[in-house]
């Protein structure tokens, strides 16, 4: 598969309100956010022949929603070797003054 065509993926402050917004209004018993530390990141970045990151939704086995972090390379395929997840949610992990939960 090849990857998607290249983008720039920034967004206003106005318009990311609005879309997290509008999913808690209709996702009411989801999470607002996960939060992953940067070593997260930077292992998944750091694999020969990354070309990205895909986020899957998942859950638990207790049902908690999740989010599955796997690199992608120049194909588009998914990196399996190495993959994130135990994401920490908002709430109990949310930041106060964040425009984006207001």
């Amino acid at each position: 598969m090849p990857l998607p065509e290249k983008r720039d993926h920034r967004i206003a402050l106005a318009d990311a309100v609005e879309m997290t917004r509008t999913h808690r209004a209709r996702n009411t018993g989801e999470p607002k956010a996960h939060f992953f530390h940067r070593e997260a990141f930077d292992a998944l970045l750091a694999q020969q022949g990354v070309a990205g990151i895909r986020i899957y939704r998942g859950n638990g086995k207790d049902g908690a929603h999740n989010l599955v972090v796997v690199a992608v390379d120049g194909d588009g395929e998914d990196m399996t070797t190495l993959l994130m997840e135990v994401c920490i949610p908002c709430p109990p992990a949310c930041p106060p003054n964040s425009a984006l939960q207001k």
